[in-house]
């Protein structure tokens, strides 16, 4: 056996207990780190070529939430069954739809991934998350862990020619030579920018200010435009949910210069290749390469829907209309790639949880009102992220890998309950 593996292993063992007796959110950490990590393993690790780090996280976290299912139903927390058993009947829809997929072997894993996976990350938070001190903890290690990615990418950022747009830009990978899907920067600055606006003293939001250099800086620097179009999003909607009626915003102005700032100096010290592809969608030229690719999805992906609307062509076949084979290809939005592998059917469901959600935790939210302002802020933190990830799924990476928004769902779920019935203890 390997020394890794005899290391990874003892890890494994220290991290297992710390969950079980200390930190039961421990695994929700590390599955929003590992997202960043993942390609860096997958190519400096011969034992993740085999096996996803992904999966064994999943695993792991299953076996935990189910060690934690008698402690979470002693609470009696009444969770909205509307919620849950929308995505019970998704997750179904998405394996009986396995029957008449046209890319059976890339289908079935995606949709085991997106049923099985995705489902964990919106249950398991309800049986984990304890109290308030868990969300806390868990808010601040996502906002460490992306503070040392994001620092290490504004000093040190590794640059390799990437293989679109003309090769005239650059990307900084997040260790080295590669980046993915920037999750623990959507919810870091989320939750940074959550800080400022609630915080009760000039230090702290100072402190959370600066937090937003490196993770706005680091963003642009990585040369994914959607960096930085989740931050002003996620901008705009911390202002709209923090404002409160007849105060001054004078955090939310400072907040916006700020950012612009930032913007603005990575604009200036960033290669003009790279800063040529961010601002291009604004100028005269239009959209690059990447954008057009995406519009040509649309295209196509509108196309395929009409051919089956009611029940789809079934999960993963999408490849099969861009005249691919059983592979991974996806039309860069995730309502279309509903629509076009699960149909109507399959769309209505996925909305009915989402909506479901949304109305739920705006009822919570007004039941919690100014009782308890910080319990009920914390929680707003997670309904801000869901509109900041839905909106990165309207435009990058597949349905089974978009899975922040059901991890952000549940966590969301967890926290409104959690300060509710602090409220009602009372």
């Amino acid at each position: 056996m390997s020394v890794f593996m005899l290391i990874g292993i003892h890890m494994f063992a220290i991290c297992t207990w710390l969950s079980i007796r200390l930190y039961p959110e421990l695994p929700l950490i590390m599955m929003i780190a590992i997202q960043p990590l993942k390609q860096f393993l997958l190519e400096t690790v011969p034992f993740f070529q085999t096996v996803d780090p992904m999966l064994i996280l999943a695993l792991w976290l299953g076996v935990l939430a189910v060690l934690n299912l008698p402690q979470a139903l002693s609470h009696r927390r009444f969770y909205p069954k509307e919620i849950l058993v929308a995505q019970g009947l998704f997750a179904g829809w998405v394996l009986l739809s396995l029957l008449w997929t046209s890319a059976p072997i890339y289908g079935t894993y995606k949709g085991l991934r997106l049923a099985l996976l995705n489902t964990l990350l919106l249950y398991s938070p309800l049986l984990l998350v304890r109290d308030i001190a868990s969300i806390k903890r868990l808010i601040q290690a996502t906002i460490i862990f992306s503070l040392i990615v994001y620092t290490k990418i504004m000093i040190w950022p590794s640059y390799i020619v990437a293989p679109m747009a003309e090769n005239k830009f650059f990307r900084a990978g997040f260790f080295y030579g590669n980046d993915t899907s920037p999750v623990a920067l959507y919810l870091a600055s989320t939750f940074c920018l959550g800080g400022i606006m609630a915080a009760r003293s000039r230090l702290r939001a100072g402190i959370y200010l600066l937090c937003m250099v490196p993770l706005t800086f680091g963003g642009w620097m990585t040369g994914t435009r959607l960096s930085i179009g989740s931050i002003i999003v996620a901008t705009i909607c911390t202002i709209l949910m923090f404002s409160r009626r007849g105060q001054s915003n004078r955090k939310g102005i400072v907040l916006v210069l700020s950012i612009l700032s930032i913007v603005i100096m990575a604009t200036i010290v960033s290669p003009v290749s790279q800063s040529e592809r961010i601002i291009r969608v604004l100028s005269e030229k239009g959209l690059d390469e990447s954008g057009l690719a995406r519009l040509d999805h649309y295209r196509v992906g509108w196309t395929a829907f009409l051919e089956n609307p009611i029940v789809g062509g079934g999960i993963g076949s999408y490849a099969t209309f861009r005249g691919g084979g059983d592979d991974r290809w996806f039309p860069h939005n995730i309502l279309l790639e509903v629509s076009i592998e699960l149909g109507i059917i399959g769309l209505a469901l996925f909305l009915f949880m989402l909506f479901g959600f949304i109305r739920h935790v705006l009822i919570l939210r007004r039941r919690i009102g100014e009782i308890d302002l910080a319990g009920r802020q914390i929680s707003d933190m997670f309904l801000v992220a869901l509109v900041v990830t839905l909106f990165a799924s309207q435009v990058t990476d597949d349905l089974a890998d978009n899975r922040a928004i059901w991890l952000v769902m549940g966590l969301g779920l967890a926290a409104y309950h959690i300060v509710l019935e602090q409220i009602q203890n009372r």
